[in-house]
């Protein structure tokens, strides 16, 4: 009971950074090190799926879009009518 993370109630979990430190303190480097690896090799894959499906999406709309005919320009301008003052 001499560790400084205890206090004289033996209740540590009134201090909440004593706590974090403490389970910091208990990974070795190497688990650190293949912790951040997975977490790299994590967001590459993440990156890569969504660039993916974005270029997928983005052609398909593109498809769509020029098959309804929206990407065209109007044959005749709109004409915006003006209420009349009376």
């Amino acid at each position: 009971m001499n560790d400084p993370r205890h206090r004289s109630n033996g209740d540590s979990s009134l201090d909440p950074s004593l706590n974090e430190n403490a389970s910091f303190q208990n990974f070795s480097t190497d688990r650190i090190e293949a912790a951040k690896k997975q977490a790299s090799r994590w967001f590459v894959i993440l990156l890569t799926v969504g660039l993916i499906l974005g270029a997928i999406l983005s052609v398909g709309l593109v498809k769509l879009l020029n098959q309804l005919g929206l990407t065209e320009k109007p044959n005749s301008p709109l004409k915006i009518e003006q209420p009349k003052n009376q």
